[in-house]
């Protein structure tokens, strides 16, 4: 089972995603977050195997998240 974290804060591209990998994979978990503070507690806490993160978001940005 593989884990992915969708870090976005336009929820119809999250939605987007979801329906994608959703429809095309059975054994990934989706994990989602809207800034990018909560994607690094998303990530710490869930170790995810992939990570799509969004540049510009509130709070921290995509960029400096993964520095």
């Amino acid at each position: 089972m593989y884990k992915l974290l969708i870090a976005d804060d336009e929820e119809i591209e999250i939605n987007a995603f979801k329906i994608i990998v959703g429809n095309n994979f059975d054994n990934i978990t989706v994990f989602t977050s809207d800034n990018g503070i909560e994607a690094l507690d998303v990530a710490r806490r869930e170790k995810p195997d992939i990570i799509f993160m969004d540049i510009e978001m509130p709070g921290l940005d995509g960029l400096s998240a993964i520095g």
